[in-house]
């Protein structure tokens, strides 16, 4: 999500207004919008850092909110598994608890595959 989800939390008034005349809303929806993203990340639906970490959570979100935007596109980024054990060992994740682990790295260690019948690959890039 563009500016990223950091702008509920930490955006200034200024760029808050200025992202909602990006998303031609209004305040009171923005503010919807504030609520439902701390109530997710309340009940732990939602993590930090800015990702949403399922596609049915990032497709609720945007029909609830972003329906009315045009050329949005949800899309995914993924690790393949060749190159999930260097990314836990740089980031230390199995020994993290999982309080202590980023949202990215409770994803990654659940090894969940996103994409499922209604969606496909469009692409990929290899190293």
């Amino acid at each position: 999500m563009h500016p990223e989800i950091n702008i509920f939390w930490g955006g200034s008034k200024e760029n808050k207004l200025k992202y909602i005349k990006e998303l031609n809303s209004s305040v009171d929806k923005y503010k919807e919008m504030e609520k439902w993203i701390q109530d997710k990340f309340d009940f732990g639906e939602f993590q930090y850092p800015q990702i949403f970490p399922s596609l049915n959570l990032a497709k609720e979100f945007f029909s609830t909110f972003l329906n009315d935007v045009k050329d949005l596109r949800i899309i995914g980024i993924g690790l393949p598994n060749n190159y999930l054990e260097s990314f836990f060992d740089e980031e230390d994740t199995i020994n993290k608890s999982i309080d202590e682990r980023t949202g990215i790295e409770n994803v990654l260690i659940r090894k969940e595959f996103i994409v499922d019948e209604t969606n496909l690959i469009k692409g990929y890039e290899r190293s």
